[in-house]
């Protein structure tokens, strides 16, 4: 369902008929040097053929040099021909010193192969419709997407033979597009649900859909009936209700905490940005809710004594970030709206991501080595604030680079969780719940 094809092979100017740009689309632009966490280091960089043959003839000796002895095949089509070897340090060889990328300093952008001109930005073709999105993986991105209460207003523009299109789209082979947008449109409104109160209670509204969706399905049902009748659920307090009647899935949560506590969130590419409070989480391996010899974890205490405090005083503050957080992977997913399963896994690892930048943001939000964009060894006083929005961007963005690009969650976290049966929907709404 999800086949990403490129724009020259498969479609024309004509196959566009409506752009749809979030507000933080809009407004981001890339701080090059003064990104704290860029793209050019521990990434996988690609050339396309056309780029590798203009870098093998280029008069510049070393972009010839990079192109003949410092990539390797990757064995996939054109646009991903080959793949630049990084250094010992992890970073990509054309990147300097001064934080800027040697070809695009001394040569300009058009040299750039295209994964560097188009990240973080994602545009994809969906039926006639052109979604402008970015990468939350990007900080400067996960700033626009997150601490911007109206980041997530649309514009929405008819195309006409003067508007410029990107120079990549990407299309999304979706069989209804009329029932992927009316899916999405309920589960939108199950994030902005007035009558429910907690970042939870919006996210369980989600898991409800989700399951009842990939259900129908599995069924051999249709979805259109369950989207009318979800919408009505939404506005009464029959969801809220099932949400207070769930117990948390304990087995689920003491899992998923002891994956944290191994540091997988903190992978090569983040562990430097991420150091002073990657040493407050290590200092919580050492308490009396961690044992190391048998991995368990008692989760009620060690969420009662490291999390709860930090984390509803993160939401009182910035609640509206992890709303759009939702908003954001509900935009810039195709959802697979002919597999049950497929569908509900979809959401399954969604929810993982959830719980684990949940779990961090609560347990750094205080008592953290404080960095602030530069790292320091000195402790925060104890009545000293934390920058909420800092933290935020740092771990939401920090964890997504790590899940969306390397697949952490689908291949370590959720493949454990099939591994001892607890994926099942009840096994994934008792997450939510702490």
């Amino acid at each position: 369902m999800n086949k990403n094809k490129s724009k020259p092979a498969d479609f024309t100017r004509a196959s566009f008929k409506t752009v749809i740009t979030p507000q933080f689309y809009q407004n981001f632009q890339c701080i090059g040097s003064e990104c704290e966490n860029n793209c050019c280091h521990h990434w996988n960089v690609t050339l396309d053929r056309e780029t590798y043959k203009d870098y093998k003839e280029h008069g510049d000796i070393k972009i010839r040099q990079i192109a003949n002895k410092q990539t390797k095949s990757c064995g996939k089509d054109s646009i991903h021909y080959r793949q630049i070897k990084l250094e010992d340090n992890g970073n990509c060889p054309l990147l300097e010193d001064s934080g800027l990328c040697y070809v695009h300093k001394n040569h300009g952008e058009d040299l750039l192969p295209p994964i560097c001109k188009v990240y973080p930005r994602e545009d994809k073709l969906v039926g006639d419709e052109l979604h402008s999105s970015l990468s939350i993986s990007c900080p400067e991105a996960a700033r626009k997407i997150l601490l911007d209460s109206s980041a997530m207003s649309f514009d929405v523009k008819t195309v006409k033979s003067g508007t410029k299109l990107p120079s990549f789209v990407s299309k999304v082979a979706i069989d209804d597009t009329d029932l992927q947008r009316q899916f999405k449109q309920v589960a939108y409104n199950c994030v902005l649900a007035e009558n429910t109160d907690t970042v939870e209670g919006r996210l369980f509204n989600l898991a409800i859909l989700f399951r009842m969706a990939s259900q129908r399905l599995e069924a051999g049902g249709s979805l259109g009936t369950l989207l009318g009748a979800f919408d009505e659920m939404i506005v009464t307090d029959e969801l809220n209700q099932v949400y207070r009647d769930t117990d948390p899935a304990q087995k689920v949560q003491e899992f998923v905490v002891q994956e944290l506590l191994k540091e997988y969130g903190f992978g090569a590419g983040n562990l430097v940005f991420l150091r002073a409070w990657a040493q407050a989480l290590t200092k919580l391996k050492k308490t009396d809710s961690y044992d190391a010899d048998n991995e368990k974890i008692t989760l009620t205490d060690f969420y009662d004594k490291h999390c709860r405090q930090g984390y509803e005083s993160l939401v009182d503050s910035h609640g509206y970030s992890l709303i759009n957080f939702m908003l954001h992977w509900i935009y810039s997913t195709a959802f697979d709206l002919t597999n049950g399963k497929e569908l509900f896994a979809q959401f399954a690892v969604f929810t993982l991501k959830f719980f684990y930048i949940r779990t961090l943001c609560g347990m750094l939000q205080d008592g953290a080595d404080r960095i602030g964009g530069q790292e320091t060894e000195q402790e925060i006083e104890p009545d000293s604030e934390p920058d909420n929005a800092a933290l935020l961007v740092s771990i939401i963005h920090s964890i997504s680079r790590k899940s969306d690009h390397d697949k952490h969650f689908s291949t370590i976290v959720y493949a454990g969780l099939v591994e001892r049966g607890l994926t099942e929907p009840e096994h994934i709404l008792g997450l939510i719940k702490v």
